[in-house]
């Protein structure tokens, strides 16, 4: 009987548990098909981000070809060249204005030996033997290491410059058509009037040879506005070489220790930074126009107002500047507006043709004088030159650094 019971008792216990074990594995099913439903709504969810990344990516890569083609047919259709150059100069790409340009296919040539072959560089732009000018610009690829350069046909752009710049020095030509008239007959009479006196029995020895020097003052005065006349009609019709500033200054130095003003000190100041800066043109040219300034300068010099000339310079990033200080009586405002003009001069043996000269040899040089002064404060004139650039690929062995003769030009 107790055995019964304690098998009755074990087969409730071996119930319970089966019972426990079903209700435990139906909890655990349950939240196994909980998990897979958040599992398959996962799996949705990112399919659904996926296909809508995946459109999105689709949409810039189209907006992406869309660019580019538009950025291919810009290229193609731009009036400039623009050229692709690998860092051994190999070209890598060109657009059909650059191909115009060289009449043939230029990709996989070399860019240094097309600019030795078709063009010469006079500092400033290339010229081609064709007579055609090309501006141009570079930038520098730093992750492909190499450089893209663009070449702008400035032809017409300078032609019209240059008719422009014709006109304006045809109509001062006829302007001062009556000054020239003025200058030839005042000393033309005087020495008229002295060989007058020496064919004169009676003119003693003296009297004669007071004529005589006279005579040979007017005619030396004739010759100097003549040769001025001359300098100023050749209008940027000069040599095309570098030359060093530093160069330049020494010479300018140099002709100044030999002469002796006086009243009159003078000093150059040179910046660092133009230790070793070219400019292209004429060094003769450039010299004789520093001169004439410091020459000008030099004349308002008196034994009560001596005058003290510094020479300065400066570099911005595309030019050099060259000042020439005084510390004279300085200029009015009207006085600054007439002093480049031909004929105004302040002195009374001056031709009036000095600045105006030089403010034409500083011009056909690509350059600008500037004046600036106040009555009572001095007179600073500023020149500024575009500087030479050498680039590697620009160089040729015809653009040679040259020193400059001391040439002087008749100051004002």
């Amino acid at each position: 009987m107790q055995t019964q019971a304690l098998n009755n008792v074990t087969d409730l216990e071996k119930q319970n548990e089966l019972q426990a074990a079903f209700h435990l594995f139906s909890q655990m099913s349950g939240q196994l098909e909980q998990s897979y439903k958040e599992l398959e709504q996962r799996v949705e969810q990112l399919t659904e981000e996926l296909a809508t990344a995946r459109s999105e990516k689709l949409k810039q890569l189209a907006e992406k070809e869309k660019l580019a083609d538009q950025l291919q047919a810009l290229h193609q259709a731009l009036p400039v060249a623009v050229i692709w150059i690998d860092e051994t100069k190999r070209i890598l790409s060109a657009n059909q204005t650059a191909n115009d340009i060289f009449g043939t296919d230029i990709v996989d040539k070399n860019w240094q030996q097309l600019l030795e072959q078709y063009f010469n560089f006079d500092g400033h732009e290339l010229l081609a033997d064709d007579g055609r000018m090309f501006s141009y610009h570079q930038q520098s690829l730093v992750q492909q290491h190499g450089q893209v350069v663009i070449l702008t046909d400035v032809t017409l752009s300078r032609q019209l410059q240059q008719s422009s710049y014709r006109q304006q020095r045809l109509a001062e030509l006829g302007e001062i058509t009556a000054g020239i008239a003025h200058q030839v007959r005042t000393p033309l009479a005087s020495a008229l009037l002295s060989i007058g006196h020496l064919s004169h029995p009676s003119v003693n020895n003296d009297l004669k040879q007071k004529s005589v020097e006279r005579i040979k003052q007017n005619l030396h005065h004739l010759d100097k506005f003549v040769n001025d006349m001359l300098l100023y009609a050749k209008d940027g019709e000069f040599d095309n070489n570098c030359i060093n500033i530093s160069s330049l200054l020494h010479n300018l130095d140099v002709y100044m220790q030999q002469k002796h003003y006086p009243d009159f000190s003078f000093q150059i100041q040179q910046s660092k930074l133009l230790n070793n800066m070219v400019v292209s043109g004429s060094g003769d040219a450039l010299l004789s126009v520093l001169i004439s300034l410091v020459e000008n300068a030099s004349q308002l010099a008196t034994e009560s107002a001596p005058v003290n000339v510094v020479v300065k310079t400066a570099a911005t990033e595309t030019d050099c500047i060259i000042n020439v200080i005084d510390n004279g009586p300085g200029l009015s405002a009207e006085q600054q507006q007439q002093i480049f003009k031909p004929f105004y001069t302040t002195r009374e043996q001056g031709t009036g043709l000095g600045l105006a000269i030089s403010r034409s040899i500083i011009h056909a040089h690509h350059g600008r004088l500037e004046v600036i002064s106040a009555p009572g404060e001095g007179t600073e004139m500023q020149i500024h030159l575009k500087k030479f650039i050498a680039e590697e690929f620009l160089q040729s062995n015809s653009n040679k650094v040259t020193d400059t003769n001391v040439t002087p030009t008749p100051s004002t």
